[in-house]
């Protein structure tokens, strides 16, 4: 594993008081990054859940204590958060590929309730159509759920907490318009869906 030297970045953020006075301060945070060695012998799905970058995160200067810690792919694709928590120590948050590409299917990340049995940990999960866009998304419950399973597909007969995205496209006086409809599922077990928004946009 190889070092890079030390990179320091100033952030400018405003602080409001008990009075509403706004002020600017500067919060310096300082970044390290480790590269490690590849091995090119294992397959693509392997080879999207190993790290070949880390990147640590120190507020408010090098020589404070870690705040984060981000390990990226050899596609520069993050695929864990490592974050500190004053109260519940370090979370992990985790980005899964299961399809091979640059599209995150999964995320998981801990529940600050680990009682809570339906949500710890907290998974989440995406679609895409053919055109490489998300045509589905899912807060997992009791449907759909599979970290390494290609093309998993959303389950509507559940209490997953489920959004679709459905694409056509039309011709309006000459002009050919992308629309996108955002359809959402409003009752648990029913796979009516409801459509909550439509976007247009020109091709």
């Amino acid at each position: 594993m190889s070092r890079l030297p030390n990179l320091d970045v100033t952030t400018q953020v405003k602080i409001v008081d008990d009075g509403r006075n706004t002020e600017t301060a500067d919060i310096g945070k300082c970044y390290e990054y480790f590269y490690f060695n590849v091995n090119a012998s294992v397959n693509i799905q392997l080879q999207k859940k190993t790290p070949s970058l880390w990147r640590v995160t120190t507020v408010p200067d090098c020589d404070s204590a870690l705040q984060k810690s981000t390990y990226y792919n050899m596609w520069n694709s993050p695929i864990q958060d490592v974050l500190h928590s004053p109260l519940h120590g370090w979370f992990s948050n985790f980005s899964f590929y299961a399809n091979g590409d640059e599209n995150p299917t999964s995320t998981e990340s801990p529940n600050v309730n680990p009682n809570d049995l339906q949500t710890a940990p907290i998974q989440k999960y995406y679609s895409f159509d053919s055109e490489n866009n998300q045509n589905a998304s899912w807060l997992f419950i009791d449907g759909s759920h599979d970290h390494i399973l290609r093309n998993i597909p959303p389950l509507e007969v559940s209490r997953d907490r489920l959004s679709k995205i459905e694409a056509v496209y039309t011709n309006l006086s000459g002009a050919w318009f992308r629309v996108t409809n955002t359809y959402v599922y409003l009752t648990i077990s029913n796979a009516t869906s409801t459509r909550v928004s439509s976007a247009r946009k020109c091709r």
